[in-house]
């Protein structure tokens, strides 16, 4: 049921936000086993490969179907250099959740609260 909503309401994640970052044309090199790939409409029309690892489902990517040049959006929770990749715009704002305008407001803690 729940893949019948997310695929209703356009959802991919399952979390309020992804952090992104952006390739320049045909700039990834997959080293490892290749990713699977599930094609998604985007809200453009256009198809959208997203890129997944085939033994544990963590999500690598989205990419342009077909040929030419590849544009990746790679998801940042897979990449080894996260830290260096400082973001630096929000897309798709418009569909950001309120609460995240406030989150250096919130509390933080270095491990689970106790």
């Amino acid at each position: 049921m729940l893949d019948q909503i997310f695929k209703r309401n356009g959802i991919i994640s399952g979390a309020p936000f992804r952090t992104v970052v952006v390739s320049v044309p045909d700039g990834v090199t997959f080293t490892g086993a290749k990713p699977k790939e599930y094609i998604k409409i985007a809200e453009s029309g256009n198809q959208r490969a997203q890129g997944f690892c085939g033994n544990c489902g963590t999500a690598l990517y989205a990419t342009s179907v077909g040929a030419g040049e590849r544009i990746y959006g790679l998801r940042i929770g897979a990449v080894e250099q996260a830290d260096e990749l400082i973001p630096k715009a929000h897309i798709w704002y418009r569909s950001h959740k309120p609460w995240l305008d406030n989150l250096s407001n919130m509390s933080a803690f270095e491990t689970a609260p106790k």
